[in-house]
């Protein structure tokens, strides 16, 4: 025999997941970093230029490097996008978000992989650049990996939030029509 008080009882809010909101998070600080981090790699050669002497060439800065720039400063903005929409509660889904964060934490990390690993005695500022793909690596893995823990939660939160019935909001009167008062009762002769 089922149990006729379940359906009696009122359905309780769902809380906003922990895991999409830390994804968030992670997303924007990555996003921000990322996004900083090639305006300043393509700012470098600048900067190597200040203390030199006198009649220093001027510094070229070559297609290939501006073109990363701006798939780097567009990577690390739609990241932040991202987080910033998760956090707010507003991205329809997280399945794009993680999918495209575990791809681009796996990308880095294989490339952290070959730098470390597989390269004999790289230089001193390969093996940094080593150091900071594994981070990015680790840190896109783990967002993805947040994300899609609590994708399901998320949803029904979401759900939650735009289903009218269960909403805590007042709902809307009815839109005034010509046969209503409306606000202002007419004056009638």
């Amino acid at each position: 025999m089922p149990d006729e008080t379940a359906e009696l009882q009122p359905e309780t809010r769902p809380s906003f997941p922990t895991a999409a909101r830390m994804a968030g998070l992670v997303w924007m600080i990555l996003g921000g970093l990322a996004a900083l981090g090639s305006c300043g790699a393509a700012a470098s050669p600048v900067f190597l230029q200040i203390g030199k002497p006198g009649n220093a060439a001027p510094v070229q800065i070559s297609p290939a490097t501006a073109v990363a720039t701006w798939i780097g400063v567009m990577v690390g903005g739609l990241f932040f996008v991202l987080g910033r929409r998760i956090m707010n509660g507003t991205a329809k889904n997280l399945v794009i978000g993680s999918a495209v964060s575990l791809l681009i934490g796996l990308l880095y990390s294989w490339s952290a992989v070959y730098i470390l690993l597989i390269l004999k005695d790289p230089p001193p500022a390969i093996e940094a650049t080593g150091g900071v793909a594994a981070g990015i690596g680790g840190f896109g893995l783990f967002a993805g990996g947040l994300a899609l823990a609590g994708r399901s939660q998320y949803l029904k939160w979401r759900q939650w939030q735009t289903d009218p019935d269960k909403s805590p909001r007042p709902k809307r009167p009815p839109a005034n029509n010509s046969n209503s008062p409306g606000r202002f009762p007419r004056k009638t002769a």
